[in-house]
């Protein structure tokens, strides 16, 4: 895009533009992101504005999803917060439940319970038993770093 395109939108300094710009500098600059790519229509800051939208809140940024190894394409962004990239990470382990796939931090705080508490329950029962045995409101209790005192020890 020339300037003169920049200048015409009136949009360059948008938080919309500068999270296009952020995009575009990734997979054009950033080694990191050397085999992703966005849809060549979207070099066109417009045409990526209609497909996606505004930028809902400075706490938004783009993501891949729900292809979260694809290309920065239709169908392939949302807007999404930071707690919601934190879950569409690659290093994230997936749980499936009743046709319902989310990563297990998700499953853990559904449940109320702590993620590890989470994963011993599905090592040592598999996924239905874990996400259907009540939580242990007396190991929950003592995880949480209530200790006993002395005299409550001794009156038991």
């Amino acid at each position: 895009m020339t300037r003169s395109n920049n200048w015409k939108h009136g949009q360059s300094n948008t938080l919309t533009w500068k999270r296009w710009r952020t995009m575009r500098r990734r997979c054009n600059e950033d080694v990191r992101y050397a085999d992703i790519t966005y849809c060549e229509a979207w070099s066109n800051y417009l045409t990526f504005l209609a497909d996606v939208g505004e930028c809902p809140s400075e706490k938004h940024t783009l993501d891949r999803y729900p292809n979260r190894e694809g290309n920065y394409e239709p169908g392939n962004v949302r807007w999404a917060t930071p707690l919601e990239q934190s879950r569409n990470k690659t290093n994230n382990i997936e749980l499936t439940y009743n046709g319902r796939t989310q990563c297990m931090v998700a499953w853990a705080n559904e449940l109320g319970i702590h993620v590890t508490t989470l994963y011993s329950r599905v090592e040592k029962w598999g996924i239905e038993k874990a996400l259907t045995t009540p939580k242990n409101e007396y190991m929950d209790r003592h995880k949480k770093g209530s200790r006993r005192t002395t005299n409550e020890t001794l009156e038991m």
